[in-house]
């Protein structure tokens, strides 16, 4: 299958895209596929590799990038898949997914709508409600004055604030003291966009998460990562990217309750949002009750070293390979076969 690799891109996780690229290149190669990367910088120009082209090559290169509507059509005349492991605005909130739709290019990930849903919290934990989901009391907050008694009535402390799209954790902050807070909304809007925060209450409980495939099996469930960052801390950047010592347990020790949950809400989202391919959703499980508390959906999983996707995949018996074949397969309308772990 010849398959185009794109990462980087104009968003705060440029960083973390680079890695989630060079891992699916290297994998797709290893499985037998031609696979060549295209790097979009930081200004969203674009280069094209060759098959044998190394991701890195491409980000260090003098060579001047192609504009977006030029690297479009270079990337629709090619042929290829386009397996997008891009992070964050434009090459996940559902832009770049429009203008692939249009050309007629078959991408990974779910598609425009879904993909602009996903990206932005308040309307993706709409989309949870609708499927009975549990949610945690939240206060959307645009540029302008910060409603600080509002919000301490409606969502109370300890919070969290976090830019209304976006993702690794990038402007997240966690305010236990009301002097706090002005300042966290303040840095949660600088991360987005349209200046846009979110104030949600924090629950107290196991960080969780649920990927969910599809694939020759149908639509399953991959076994549960509990999330256990060091020192009590909250899962973010630092813990997710850099930490070597934040402790992700497969397949998480919840109760059988729980789990039937968290995957009857998982797979209803991914149903519910026609999502493709693997999508990843975290929930909060209350230390009172033991209750999964949708937190977000995740339409295109990391796949880098400490990436949960992978993590669950292996743990299920299958190779992180066949995860990625199963959304290109889709993106071009049809299921592989079932590869089980041994091969790359």
């Amino acid at each position: 299958m010849d398959v185009a690799v794109l990462a980087g891109g104009p968003s705060v996780e440029h960083e973390v895209s680079l890695q989630t690229g060079a891992n699916m290149l290297a994998l797709l190669r290893a499985g037998g596929h031609r696979a060549w990367p295209v790097f979009v910088d930081r200004a969203n120009r674009w280069r094209f590799g060759r098959a044998e082209t190394e991701l890195e090559v491409l980000v260090r290169g003098p060579a001047p990038g192609l504009e977006l509507d030029e690297a479009l059509r270079s990337l629709s005349a090619s042929g290829a898949v386009a397996c997008l492991g891009l992070h964050g605005a434009f090459g996940e909130d559902g832009r770049l997914q429009r203008r692939l739709e249009a050309l007629g290019v078959p991408f990974t990930g779910a598609g425009s709508h879904a993909s602009a849903i996903g990206m932005d919290k308040e309307l993706s934990k709409l989309a949870a409600t609708r499927v009975d989901a549990r949610t945690a009391a939240h206060e959307r907050v645009g540029p302008g004055r910060v409603p600080q008694a509002r919000l301490l009535q409606v969502v109370g402390l300890p919070c969290f604030v976090k830019p209304v799209r976006g993702g690794s954790s990038v402007g997240v902050s966690r305010v236990t003291d009301a002097g706090q807070l002005e300042a966290a909304v303040r840095a949660a809007q600088a991360e987005d966009e349209r200046g846009e925060a979110l104030v949600e209450a924090a629950v107290a409980g196991l960080e969780l998460a649920c990927a969910v495939l599809r694939d020759g099996a149908g639509l399953r469930c991959l076994p549960l990562v509990a999330i256990l960052p060091s020192g009590g801390a909250f899962y973010d950047y630092h813990a997710k990217y850099v930490a070597e010592d934040t402790r992700l347990l497969c397949p998480a020790d919840v109760p059988e309750a729980t789990r039937a949950e968290v995957e009857r809400v998982a797979s209803a989202l991914h149903a519910g949002l026609q999502l493709r391919g693997v999508a990843r959703v975290d929930f909060i499980v209350r230390e009172a009750d033991a209750a999964p508390v949708f937190i977000e959906v995740n339409t295109l999983p990391g796949f880098t070293g400490h990436s949960l996707v992978p993590l669950a995949a292996r743990v299920a018996g299958l190779s992180p390979l066949h995860v990625l074949e199963c959304a290109l397969a889709e993106a071009l309308g049809a299921v592989p076969a079932r590869a089980e772990r041994g091969t790359p």
